[in-house]
């Protein structure tokens, strides 16, 4: 199991969810915001490896595996990955 699979982004990112009108709208916000944290990280880890490998992991529908493939690609995954969701939530926190 990675970070990313227990990440509560509400939590993480600060978000004050007094003002949703219900648990949906917060269980709504929360996938969504998974989401956009998962494309915003595999965005950033893919413009730094070679079009030959980026078509590897476009082609990859398991999870497990994508991470496999990753951990093969990336040296030091799990750091770049904290330093890529510290980076997210800077970005998040200037545009919100």
């Amino acid at each position: 199991m990675h970070l990313l699979d227990t990440l509560d982004p509400l939590t993480y990112l600060e978000i004050n969810t007094s003002e949703l009108a219900s648990p949906e709208e917060i269980a709504e916000l929360r996938e969504k915001l998974r989401g956009q944290i998962g494309e915003y990280i595999m965005l950033k880890l893919a413009s730094d490896l070679p079009v030959e490998q980026q078509d590897v992991l476009t082609q990859q529908t398991n999870k497990d595996e994508l991470f496999k493939m990753l951990n093969q690609y990336v040296p030091n995954l799990d750091t770049k990955i904290d330093q890529l969701l510290q980076e997210f939530k800077k970005e998040y926190n200037q545009t919100n």
